[in-house]
This record gives C-alpha cells, sequence and structure tokens, in this order.
C-alpha cells in the first residue's frame, strides 16, 4: 500500500493526515485539532455508493451520528461508506467528528471482507493488543517517515482485526496485494495531489506526472477510483467532492479565512471557492463558516 502524507495548521488549528491506496482497499489516519467535520454543511456524492465498508477506529475525540448515537475514544465500530459520504446526491443520515485532538483510523474495505455488520455504526469490541496495534499505526504520524513506517505498521493492525474476526481471514493479504503498474502509477499521482490538498489538478497535471495519455489516464483514473472504492465517478467527481469536505472543514478553524482556506485546498481565490460553493447548493462559504462554527 502507497501513503501520501500531509499537514495543515491555521492558527492553533492543525490536522496531519495520511492517506493509503492499495489494490482492493483505502487508509485514512488522522490527528486533528481545532478543526470539525460536520456533514450536514458538505454535499453529498453525487455517484451511487460502493459496496464499501468502513472499520472506523476512533482513538481520541468523539464521533457523533445526529440524532442518534455517539462513540468517545477509544472506540471502534463499522458503519457504511453511503452514511459516510451520501450516495446519488443525498444523505440517509448525517455526522460530526471533532476532539482536541480526534486521532481516527479508516479502513474502507469492499463488503466482502468484513465480517462484522454494516449500515447504522455498530460497536466492535477491541482488545488490548488490538488496540495497541491501532495506537502503533496511528503515531506513525509523528515519524521521521510516516509513510514508510504506516506501511511497515498496517499489517499488523489488519492481523489483529482479522483475529478479532472484524476482517475475514484472507483480508490481510488481499490488502497488500501490490496494485498493476499502470494503477500504480494513476495511484502515486493522485496521491501527490493528496498530501498537498491540491484537488484540483487538471488531467494534464497527472498526464506530466504520469507519463500516460489523457485519453488512457482518463480511463486508469476511473478504474483506480472504482477499484480502490472512492466517491465519484473520475477524477473530476472525486476530487470537487473531496475539495468541498476538506474546505467545509478547515473553515471550521478558529482563525480560518475563506481566502486562506481557498488557497490551501487549490481554488486560488474566494472568489473561486464561492463559485464553486454554490455550484455543490451550498451557501456562500462566510455563511458556511458560521454554520459549522456554531454548531461546534
Amino acid at each position: 500500500m502507497q501513503f501520501g502524507c500531509g499537514r495543515v495548521a491555521i492558527g492553533a488549528s492543525r490536522i496531519k493526515f495520511a492517506v493509503g491506496y492499495a489494490r482492493a482497499a483505502w487508509v485514512q489516519v488522522e490527528e486533528r485539532a481545532g478543526f470539525a467535520l460536520d456533514t450536514r454543511f458538505i454535499p453529498a456524492a453525487e455517484a451511487a455508493a460502493p459496496d464499501r465498508t468502513c472499520i472506523y477506529l476512533l482513538l481520541r475525540g468523539r464521533w457523533v451520528l445526529h440524532g442518534d448515537c455517539s462513540f468517545e475514544g477509544p472506540s471502534a465500530f463499522v458503519v457504511s461508506e453511503e452514511l459516510l459520504e451520501g450516495a446519488n446526491g443525498a444523505r440517509s443520515r448525517t455526522f460530526c467528528s471533532a476532539g482536541s485532538p480526534l486521532v481516527s483510523i479508516e479502513l474502507h474495505l469492499p463488503t466482502t471482507y468484513v465480517l462484522a455488520g454494516a449500515g447504522v455504526p455498530s460497536a466492535l469490541a477491541m482488545d488490548e493488543d488490538a488496540w495497541a496495534a491501532a495506537f502503533e499505526f496511528s503515531a506513525a504520524l509523528e515519524g521521521e517517515h510516516p509513510a514508510t513506517l504506516l506501511r511497515e505498521r498496517l499489517p499488523r493492525l489488519l492481523r489483529e482485526l482479522s483475529r478479532l474476526a472484524i476482517l475475514t481471514p484472507d483480508a490481510p493479504a488481499v490488502i497488500g496485494e501490490p496494485a498493476p503498474a499502470a494503477l500504480e502509477r494513476v495511484l502515486r499521482a493522485m496521491l501527490r495531489s493528496v498530501e498537498r490538498m491540491y484537488l484540483g489538478g487538471t488531467m494534464k497535471d497527472l498526464e506530466s506526472a504520469t507519463g500516460i495519455s489523457q485519453r488512457q489516464l482518463a480511463r486508469d483514473i476511473e478504474s483506480a477510483v472504482r477499484v480502490i472504492g472512492l466517491v465519484g465517478l473520475g477524477w473530476r467527481l472525486t476530487s470537487r467532492h473531496l475539495r468541498i469536505k476538506i474546505a467545509v472543514m478547515l473553515l471550521s478553524g478558529e482563525h480560518a479565512t475563506v481566502a486562506g482556506v481557498a488557497r490551501i485546498v487549490g481554488w486560488g481565490s474566494a472568489d473561486a471557492m464561492t463559485r464553486a460553493f454554490r455550484n455543490s447548493g451550498l451557501a456562500a462559504p462566510t455563511v458556511v463558516q458560521r454554520q459549522v462554527r456554531a454548531s461546534s
């Protein structure tokens, strides 16, 4: 599995994160303080929900399903991809995650490799050894070479989850399988965009990064998005959804400005971000910012 790592600080608010892509799954680990993720203010994914399930390990912080259950770290639960991101332009439920700090690991897998049920979040039983593997994995963000440490420590975490019958016995080996060469090239280019939080790259940018023609690249990206189970269809819809999601979260920071967030996420100007929000059915960023902060 390849990992891309990044970090952002706005005043006292900060986030450190890593995203890893493999042939059959993707992983996200993050540590953030001063930022809240509230999906009431984030548009739902436009594409149909993939047949994926998320194993969510909340090491520190809180995760609240509006009008229903809540979790305080350390806790573990299983939840459907549809609940996390929505589908077909709508959300069945919304949630908020925050903490000072919040530390979490998300394992996004094909449902066939998850033995625990999904849907409305269901708590998972984790023993001392499994939590030790989870904390060791998340601590890699603090290391000198986090991508290398994450890659080395992920197999232990997967084995522990398989031992507890949260994942199927073959899940660790399947997730660790190397991707085909064409997919590897595309994933490396996507990770470079993710770790810079610059998700507005054009197909020409990705063509330069991979050396693949735009026509072939479009097919490879569509295949990559489908195989690893990201939201959206192709780079345009996937990146647009992720940019809006990240922008809304960053706007929740105490000293965040619309212009500053637009620059970080790659819109270049407050006007450009305002147009993107409007095209996604959102209020102006200044309004969304007030709403997110009032709800935190």
